[in-house]
Order: structure tokens, then sequence, then C-alpha cells
């Protein structure tokens, strides 16, 4: 099975004899479904530093018993607990003993510092340890603090875990709270192939936390990559791709994995010269689009390329044609999206002059597009970092920013 690659430009068609800018809004949409759900090999990783006593904590527990529930008799299951240090709590094991499994998870106690990077590292290793073909396998990791014991550099920690999510081990990191690193969570998991949530309200961590098993669950492909390859002989670039995914080796964006029945979309911003357009009445190949990823487990890696041909008309014609509002409005909360993470980077760096000129940037955008489809919750949005700013909570709003910023930007 392979996805559908479908082409929305901001408008139908090219205009003869003209320079011009064209933006087009790639979407993947995989198959519907698949056979029957592949087994999982998965690790809870749990902070039980000091500052997860109470409420925090029991609601961890409270999602980690929801997850062994989940699980069938060939799947695989760990529990890591970390403070000062990293604790086996319970082995990768299959055919789980429910009542083993969780009387560890219930036996969780909160007390002592934050060893992130060795609590995440041995449900990793409790992972790799047991990696098979044709299985999803995935580190969940858990918590409300900064790194404060072990390694702390949120780059070397990247390292590691792209080296063992192109093994085939992903991580999905859940900030508790607004004291955590967001920056190490966000680059944790977006070195490692998996998904960055913020957990602002204790109590939405259950249905987070399902959901992203419902995600994993329903994996169709992952170390995703998509290549806009414009008819360089022409003249024709690639300008922009404002969904600002990092970009691999080889030049080529990175994107979250691909699941089942759920787009993934791209805006991606072309240069077209004028000599690259035939006349009106005809058709211009503009660019391919090139899709790779891995199908789960040892799957192999698939690819699929996909020409963009758009009709030519005059340029009267072209001026009459209506743009795509739904196009037009992604382009829009892209764009906002980036002022919000240039805001996100002058917080970090306590340059508040900087983070508010960002966001009064964002807030004249949304003014101009608040007709557009959906700008309402966009708009909303903003309002809570702008609170966040207003009241001087640096914390509350750098996670705001970064977690509104992630989300957008995953195409989803």
């Amino acid at each position: 099975m392979y996805p559908r690659v479908s082409f929305h430009p901001l408008k139908s068609a090219l205009a003869a004899a003209q320079d011009q800018i064209l933006e087009v809004l790639v979407r993947i949409t995989p198959p519907a479904r698949a056979a029957a759900r592949l087994p999982l090999n998965l690790a809870l990783v749990i902070d039980c530093s000091g500052s997860m006593a109470g409420e925090k904590l029991e609601t961890a527990r409270r999602v980690g018993l929801a997850a062994l529930r989940r699980l069938r008799p060939q799947d695989r299951f760990s529990v890591i607990a970390f403070s000062g240090e990293a604790r086996v709590l319970l082995p990768s094991t299959s055919g789980l003993d429910a009542a083993l499994a969780e009387s560890r998870i219930r036996a969780l106690r909160a007390g002592g510092g934050t060893a992130l990077h060795e609590g995440w590292l041995e449900g990793a290793t409790q992972v790799a340890a047991y990696l098979e073909g044709g299985q999803l396998s995935r580190v969940l990791l858990i918590s409300d603090g900064e790194a404060n014991v072990g390694l702390r550099d949120s780059r070397e920690i990247a390292q590691q875990a792209a080296g063992l999510a192109a093994r085939g081990v992903s991580t999905s990191t859940f900030g508790m709270g607004d004291h955590y690193d967001e920056e190490l969570l966000e680059q944790l998991a977006n070195a490692a192939d998996g998904n960055y949530h913020y957990i602002a309200d204790t109590s939405a961590l259950a249905d987070i936390f399902e959901a992203e098993l419902q995600g994993l669950s329903c994996t169709f492909g992952r170390q995703v990559s998509l290549g806009i390859e414009p008819d360089a002989a022409l003249g024709i670039a690639l300008q922009d791709v404002l969904n600002d995914f990092e970009v691999t080796p080889t030049g080529r964006c990175r994107l979250p994995n691909l699941q089942l029945g759920r787009p993934l979309e791209a805006l991606v911003r072309l240069h077209v010269p004028a000599h690259a357009v035939p006349r009106a009445g005809a058709h211009a190949h503009v660019t391919d689009v090139r899709v790779a990823w891995n199908a789960p487990g040892f799957g192999e890696r698939r690819r699929l390329r996909v020409p963009l041909e758009l009709p030519v008309v005059t340029a009267d014609a072209h001026t009459d044609l209506p743009c795509d509002v739904w196009v037009e409005a992604y382009a829009a909360r892209l764009a906002v999206a980036r002022h919000k993470a240039t805001a996100l980077r002058a917080l970090r760096r306590r340059d508040y002059g900087g983070a508010y000129a960002a966001m009064r940037e964002a807030s004249g955008l949304l003014e101009e597009t608040r007709d557009l489809p959906e700008m309402d919750a966009e708009y909303n949005s903003f309002l809570m970092i702008m609170q966040a700013m207003d009241e001087h909570d640096d914390a509350r709003a750098r996670k705001l920013a970064s977690s509104q910023t992630y989300r957008r930007r995953r195409g989803r």
C-alpha cells in the first residue's frame, strides 16, 4: 500500500509569460486502515523526582495502568522510574503478568533529583534489546522538571535519540506543568521520530497519552522524508517550505510518522520564472514531489514520486482566479507560527522587547486574516501566550509558544 499525494495550489493555474510565486499545499494521505495492529514494544519512563509528588505522579500512575489495559499478549512492556538515578521497575517482558506490572506502577514514590537522560536511555535500552521486525517500538517519557543529574546537553541527547530512531526506537515526550525544559523535550522527540506534548493541566494527560498510543498503533510509515524537486533546467526553484521542518543531510524535509487515514500537509513556495511557463492553454510541469518512508518495524524503505503539472491561462484570467481560502488560511497559520517561534527565541534569551515585537507582528497578521477558516482558534491560542507574557509568567509563555508552534508545523 502507498499513500496518496495531492496538490492544492493557492491558485489553480499559472499565468502565461509571467514571473510568479506559486504556493502549493502538498497533502500526503495514507490508506485508511490496515489488516491488523502490529505488536507494540514499549517502555514507560516516569519522572519520580520530588516535584512530581502528589497529583502529577498519581496521574502518571493512572496513565501507566491504562496503558497496561491496552496491551495484548504479543506486546512487550517495561517500566523505568528516575529521580536521582534510573531504576528498572519492570524489565521488558511479553505475555505480561498484569498483577505484577500494576503493583510496580502503584509502588512509584516521588523524591530526589532528575536524572532524565539516564532514565530515558534505560528505557530506550529496554526497547532496543528486543527489537523485532513487524513491531512498533517507542519510549514514552513523562517528566515535569529540568534535568539536574547526569547528561543535560540537549544536542548530545538528541544525537543519541536520532541514532536509536534510525534503529527503530522512537521516543515521545510528555512535559507536565510549566517548569520542565521544553527545549530538551522537544528536541528529544523530534530527533527520536516521536511526538512532543505539553501537559498544561494534569487532568489532560490521560487523553493525550491515549491519543499517543492510538497514533502509534496506526503507524503506516516512520523516518519519513519529503523532497521537492522543481524543474531546475527551466529555472524553477524552491523558495521555502513554510512548515519549517527539520532538514535531512540530503536536503529533504524530515516529516512526522505517517498514520493510517490521517493526512499530513506541507506548504511549499516555488519561484517560477516567465520563460518556464508555456503559452496559455498548455500545461506546465512545475516540480516532482518525492515521499520516502520506512514501513513499520524493520520494513523496507519505500519511495513515491509524483509530478505537479498545472494549466496555463492568460494573465487576465489568472488575476480573476479565486484563491483557495483553505490554503490561504494554512499559510497564515504557518506565518503566525514563525512569529511565535521568534518570540520564543527572544523569551529564552530574556529579550522581552524582541518577544513583544514578534507577537505584535503575529497580531497584525491575525487581524488581517480573521475572516479565513479556523483563524478564530488561532487568535485564541495567540491570546494565551500574550496573557502569560503580560503576567510575566515566562515559563508558561515559553511552553505555550513552544507547543503551539510545534503542533502547527507538524502538518497535521
